[in-house]
């Protein structure tokens, strides 16, 4: 049976035949037409239609505010069922059952919410930060109001329980025979060996632990898989352990992995870094934003990987990132954050370059220009500025994406509203394909802020 709160959200899966949104459970957005097809969700996209699989999928809607009216309703089912299991006796039993389903109810609304955060940052879900806030608060309160051990005292009279006259048995039950199919270890069949195992000298051994450990996975034996991870030196195992790990709780795992912010060992950053792509969730963003933060990447392939997690989350990572640059005073954080802000393609990330031309201006014209037409607006802007670099570097790219060889900024604002259109159309379709793709991001990406400024911009 299908807990309360996964009830919820599937309640919110709305479909109708016109315009709507998608959102897949990895954090991924899709607008559009929309239709139901078996066990999947076709979205018509403009390279074509795509097929999402029912189970990826977490929400489908024609309209925000009603997805919000309705998570906002279901959260004050939560509270009512709160108030009526406030008012009964401790030694209830209905009072945990009533707290729990409240619970529940509020997961679901808050499971609603954190999908909806990282693609609505406007005036219209302003309230979303907050709500998300007051339900996890109500979550804590339902949490601490609840009692672990009821008992009632006899003869209280509030007990629903009916005690029963002793029974005497006029037969001798006979043996009990052999029963081989009976689950005798509470683990599961050799789960306690193959933790055993997760120690043996020979890697196969290992393998094998560790696969019988994650397939299905067994939360019990998450301390023993992120103690093997830390020590691990075999790439086939290493790979298990991220594989497995990627289908326990996120936020217990990502707990253990802080000593990779100084890890050396290449193969494990490159694990911790899939399993944070598997996770696909809140956790793993802010887990990997503290990471960028507290030891910056120093390497072209480790830049890489970071952007490969960000681009994957670049609805979240750009604002976020933005606001590191603004908070954060440290030059290589600063820098290598710009430098993501490039990598990673989001046109969104193009002011904020803009702003910074003039302090990292080689980054920040790199990054400007490797946001390629969609931030075509924005450079437009950067033309009309006072500011002789800024004014030069952004009419450089305006000719360069342009192919239009004059001064007036007439010029190219006609191009761009001839031209709008298909650049929209081109960059959906390869957002499209960073999605099919797994969000990749290959090193050498990178390689062009190495290159002097007069190679960027003449």
């Amino acid at each position: 049976m299908l807990s309360r709160g996964i009830a919820i959200l599937s309640s919110l899966l709305v479909l109708v035949a016109g315009e709507s949104v998608l959102l897949t459970k990895k954090g991924e957005k899709f607008e559009g037409l929309i239709t139901r097809s078996g066990t999947e969700y076709v979205v018509q996209t403009v390279t074509g239609p795509r097929r999402i699989p029912e189970a990826e999928v977490a929400l489908v809607f024609e309209n925000l505010r009603e997805v919000m009216q309705k998570a906002d309703d279901h959260f004050g089912e939560a509270k009512r069922l709160f108030e009526e299991a406030k008012a009964l006796d401790e030694a209830n039993p209905a009072r945990n059952q009533k707290l729990a389903l409240a619970i529940e109810i509020a997961q679901g609304s808050v499971g609603t919410y954190q999908l909806l955060q990282p693609h609505y940052t406007g005036a219209s879900s302003a309230s979303i930060p907050n709500g998300i806030q007051l339900m996890m608060q109500f979550i804590r309160i339902c949490r601490g109001a609840a009692t672990t051990d009821v008992s009632v005292a006899a003869g209280s009279g509030k007990s629903g329980i009916v005690a029963l006259d002793e029974a005497t048995f006029s037969f001798s039950p006979p043996a009990q025979a052999d029963k081989t199919w009976i689950l005798g270890d509470e683990l599961g069949a050799g789960l306690g060996a193959a933790a055993q195992d997760l120690g043996h000298p020979e890697p196969g051994r290992r393998l094998e632990a560790v696969r019988r450990l994650t397939h299905p996975p067994s939360p019990l034996h998450l301390p023993g898989l992120l103690r093997l991870l830390e020590t691990e030196k075999d790439p086939a195992v290493l790979g298990a352990v991220s594989e497995g790990l990627a289908f326990m709780d996120s936020g217990l795992v990502l707990k253990s992995l802080a000593w990779v912010k100084k890890e050396p060992d290449a193969a494990k950053r490159a694990m911790v870094f899939s399993i944070l792509h598997g996770a696909g969730d809140r956790a793993a963003f802010d887990f990997l934003l503290d990471w960028f933060e507290d030891a910056p990447p120093a390497t072209h392939a480790e830049r890489a990987a970071f952007a490969s997690v960000f681009r994957q989350f670049h609805a979240l990572a750009v604002p976020q990132l933005k606001d590191l640059l603004a908070k954060n005073r440290g030059p290589k954080v600063q820098s290598e954050a710009i430098r993501q802000l490039g990598v990673i393609g989001d046109k969104a990330a193009g002011p904020m370059l803009l702003k910074t031309l003039g302090s990292y201006t080689k980054d920040s014209a790199v990054s400007l220009l490797k946001l390629g037409k969609p931030a075509y607006p924005t450079l437009l802007e950067g033309g009309r500025s006072p500011e002789a670099e800024t004014h030069r570097i952004c009419l450089y790219f305006l000719r360069k994406i342009s192919g239009i060889r004059q001064q007036n900024l007439t010029h190219f604002e006609t191009w761009w509203g001839m031209n709008r259109k298909t650049a929209l159309d081109e960059e959906k379709a390869w957002w499209d394909e960073q999605a099919k793709k797994g969000w990749p991001v290959d090193a050498a990406a990178f390689a062009t802020y190495d290159l002097p400024m007069e190679s960027i911009v003449p």
